[in-house]
């Protein structure tokens, strides 16, 4: 029997003992664990972003100013009808004394009753959304808004970049950081591996002098080592994997329990998943790679 299948069919009980077969699993698995968490909240940060952003920003508010309450709901009517004649309008939504109440009472304290029973509070200001079909240039909206002067004079359009740009300024800084700590879980998998290697080429110094003098070369030692970090490597990826897409799974679940919002419409897409999939894949690969590049590497300096 040759020297190479001899070596094959006892590997893992040359190294069964060292420090590869010990914790290195469960390390492996707690890094994959983590950046599986952190490359989940980097993509649904990201999709959720992206998605919110074409539609934020193709919505704009306009604000009626006029102090008659009379005539301010008589502008609203006017202006909403000239903006449903737009073709590049989608949708058009006038809010209602009463709406725009609900929007300022919990800064001014107002309610229904007083709001409209005294002419010396500040005057509400007419409220209308509206959904256009695409994002509007600058020359359009100076066009509506030369439009709609004509005829409501204190008529404003106010659109969504003032406050949804520090949001998504935000979003995309959690993405640089979910990222700068996914690297940094990556290089603590390969300094974990380096370490479990080196201790185990250690603990094994003299089996490996021997097989040295009986011809054993470095790649066919390298390639024990590969064989036990691949099978301690994915073996610790699958649980860190399984365990990382049930912690996603329930927290996803609490999220579509919150009021509509920013963070109630987090969710992972489609795409994500397979992202997710491959990190225990690469994170095996990795392993492999580090570790024949530290045998390689001892093995030099032995000789």
């Amino acid at each position: 029997m040759s020297l190479k299948s001899t070596l094959a069919r006892n590997d893992s009980k040359a190294f069964s003992d060292g420090r590869i077969a010990g914790p290195m699993p469960w390390v492996i698995a707690i890094m994959v664990f983590l950046t599986v968490l952190a490359g989940a909240a980097g993509i649904a940060i990201a999709d959720t972003a992206s998605q919110n952003n074409e539609i934020l920003s193709r919505k704009i508010t306009i604000q009626i100013l006029e102090e008659n309450p009379v005539e301010r709901r008589s502008q609203r009517i006017k202006v909403s009808e000239y903006l449903n004649k737009l073709p590049q309008t989608e949708s058009v939504q006038p809010l209602s004394d009463s709406d725009v109440v609900q929007l300022l009472e919990p800064w001014l304290g107002l309610n229904e009753n007083t709001a409209f029973e005294s002419n010396d509070l500040i005057p509400l200001p007419a409220i209308i959304d509206v959904q256009m079909k695409a994002i509007i240039n600058d020359q359009f909206r100076n066009q509506m808004l030369s439009d709609m002067q004509s005829i409501a004079p204190s008529v404003r359009i106010d659109t969504q970049e003032s406050w949804i740009t520090p949001l998504y300024d935000l979003m995309r800084s959690f993405i640089y950081l979910i990222l700068g700590l996914v690297l940094l879980l990556a290089a603590a998998t390969s300094a974990t591996v380096v370490l479990a290697v080196r201790s185990a080429l250690d603990t094994h110094r003299h089996t490996l002098d021997i097989m040295h003098l009986m011809g054993s070369t470095d790649s066919q030692i390298s390639r024990l080592f590969q064989r036990r970090v691949a099978v301690d490597a994915f073996f610790g990826g699958a649980i860190g994997f399984i365990s990382a897409s049930l912690t996603i799974w329930f927290i996803s679940n609490r999220l579509n329990k919150l009021v509509e919002g920013v963070a109630s419409q987090i969710a992972m897409p489609w795409y994500g998943w397979i992202i997710l999939a491959c990190i225990p894949l690469l994170m095996g690969l990795l392993s492999i790679f580090i570790a024949r590049w530290t045998v390689r590497r001892a093995m030099r300096k032995i000789l």
